[in-house]
């Protein structure tokens, strides 16, 4: 059970929509962004029954990997929830689902793949872990060390505990197509891999024989606009991509300093006294953003839209050279970002009320959304009457307004 209140219930209502703001839904869930996102996107999209999916289970398997997710500025629970999200949109209004004919095994796939990718995120990436030989580098061999983590530990908690498996229902063959695919996708986020994988798009795009519904040539467009949404910041709206962009190199900015004090040479970015942040912004925008959608739109031209953010993005970055080079002379401390954001946060989640099943009195204008499909009523200072809210009844409620636009 998710007891959302009426401010979730607005946030969700925008869900796909391009500039959704995943921070608004973090504040509305009281922290639990990620395990409300990803069963609500799943029901709207009607993937529960269809694939198979034992509901309490998916529950407390993402429930079990939000908590799973570190206190740190970026790869965490926020994030898993964002490129869900993001990847919601381009399957659906992006024509992902249209054009390669996505169906439900894999559409599913991708969204739970989404709250998986950076499960147990230390905060650090996969050359540092592989130069301190940290026991993950060892375990994987040095190659896509975090990737493999992520995949693994996420899989275990399904195995290790049946009330986590959300799988059960499902044929052999069916959990074998499910696993591939979160396997590849999570992979395929590795950046060591950016420029192979659009490298193999852009042959594919000339070669006459490319078909976007066939199987091997969808699964590399399904990768790779996987790997987009992980990236896209640079392309939703600015407030959002500076946000998320300080927020990345406040971790960037740690790691530095862990490197310079185990005696390693500092990592390109993560350099606190050499590095502007708004100038590396726009080589990440001219090098990896714009070549990277730029392929993609050719295939999915209803995303064409976000050549218009990125632009205005760009020109944003360009403006603030100089503020960012006298965050670069104080030692890129983004005290600003630590004391509003992450110490605010921190102290929402400890007011976290997410239950299963449990009714909170303090909280009167709160709603039950039962994925199971039956309802609660709530108490009586909401006038008495029926205030349960089924998923597929909101649902059907915004198909109904849209349909009479």
């Amino acid at each position: 059970m998710l007891e959302l209140n009426d401010e979730a219930i607005a946030e969700l209502r925008k869900i796909d929509q391009f500039d959704f703001d995943i921070f608004k839904l973090r504040r509305a869930t009281r922290d639990n962004e990620l395990v409300t996102i990803v069963p609500y996107v799943l029901a709207r999209h009607g993937l529960i029954g269809a694939c198979a999916i034992e509901l309490n289970c998916l529950f407390n398997f993402v429930k079990t990997l939000q908590s799973g997710y570190k206190n740190i500025t970026y790869h965490n629970k926020t994030h898993a929830a964002d490129v869900c999200q993001t990847f919601n949109y381009f399957a659906t209004n992006g024509g992902i689902k249209d054009v390669t004919k996505m169906d439900n095994m894999e559409t599913m796939s991708c969204l739970i793949a989404a709250s998986m990718h950076d499960y147990e995120h230390p905060g650090v990436n996969n050359m540092f872990l592989v130069n301190i030989s940290d026991s993950m580098a060892v375990k994987y061999n040095d190659r896509s060390v975090l990737e493999n983590h992520h995949i693994a530990a996420s899989f275990s908690v399904m195995y290790s505990d049946p009330q986590c498996n959300w799988t059960r229902k499902m044929s052999r063959d069916e959990f074998k197509r499910v696993r591939h695919m979160i396997i590849e996708t999570v992979l395929t986020t590795d950046m060591t891999k950016h420029f192979l994988e659009l490298g193999l798009l852009s042959s594919r795009l000339e070669n006459e024989n490319f078909n976007p519904a066939d199987s091997k040539d969808k699964e590399l467009l399904i990768k790779i606009m996987f790997h987009l949404s992980d990236i896209s910041n640079p392309v939703k709206d600015w407030r959002l991509c500076k946000l998320w962009t300080e927020l990345l190199f406040v971790e960037f900015f740690a790691q530095g300093d862990m490197e310079k004090m185990h005696g390693l040479e500092v990592s390109q970015l993560c350099c606190r006294t050499t590095t502007n942040v708004a100038k590396t912004q726009i080589g990440f925008i001219d090098f990896i953003i714009t070549p990277s959608f730029n392929t993609a739109i050719r295939v999915f031209p209803k995303i064409a839209h976000v050549r218009d953010n990125c632009e205005k993005n760009k020109e944003h970055w360009a403006g603030l050279f100089d503020e960012y080079q006298k965050e670069q002379d104080s030692g890129n401390k983004f005290l600003h970002i630590v004391d509003q954001y992450i110490m605010k946060e921190t102290k929402a989640s400890r007011r976290s009320t997410l239950t299963q099943g449990e009714k909170k009195s303090k909280q009167p204008q709160q709603r039950n959304v039962n994925l199971t499909g039956h309802q609660r009523r709530t108490s009586k200072n909401l006038g008495g009457q029926d205030e349960g809210v089924k998923v597929d009844l909101v649902l059907r409620m915004e198909d109904s307004e849209s349909s009479q636009r």
